[in-house]
């Protein structure tokens, strides 16, 4: 699959236009309290997803901002989980450019540590910078509901979005193009 620099910017709007949504469902006013267990973050998991299959459909800037506007729209820190996200994804994009079989096991392993690295760094930073802490269970509950629904978003990014892993040749084309 060659991807055209229409098909790109295509799946960057549509990454944009989905956390916009995600931020507009998650301030409406609804009887669901997720205090109490916590709440996945589906734009981590599909911006985790996306940057080892095609880290060119997400780029680390655009999430950092996006990530950055849900901080604000949210009141999070603002720019302390967009930064420990965007690590993230740069320790990740490797995998893509790699040339090797992974398996799908070994990708959730690594997304799985991602995700749990992320929270710790956050809590730790939080802490020592005495910033007010999401309760341990209601940050707990999120980090392993965003665990377990990573196999789900990789599968609808695979199977409905298109988004599949760089074969050979399109690292090959990356690297002509400059895009590593």
């Amino acid at each position: 699959m060659n991807d055209s620099f229409s098909t790109i910017w295509l799946y960057r709007l549509g990454f944009v236009a989905f956390s916009l949504l995600t931020v507009f469902m998650s301030l409406l006013p609804t009887q669901i309290n997720f205090d109490s267990w916590g709440k996945p973050d589906v734009i981590f998991a599909l911006a985790l997803a996306w940057i080892v299959r095609r880290p060119f459909y997400a780029p680390v800037v655009l999430v950092g901002l996006v990530i950055f506007f849900q901080d604000m729209m949210l009141q999070r820190p603002p720019g302390l989980y967009a930064a420990l996200i965007m690590l993230a994804m740069i320790r990740l994009r490797k995998q893509a450019y790699a040339p090797s079989d992974t398996t799908f096991l070994e990708e959730w392993l690594n997304a799985a540590f991602s995700i749990v690295a992320v929270a710790i760094a956050l809590r730790v930073i939080m802490t020592v910078t005495f910033l007010d802490l999401p309760r341990f269970g209601t940050h707990f509950g999120s980090v392993a509901f965003t665990v377990a629904i990573y196999p789900l978003v990789a599968l609808f990014s695979e199977r409905v979005l298109r988004v599949t892993s760089l074969s050979l040749s399109e690292i090959e084309i990356a690297r002509q193009e400059g895009r590593l």
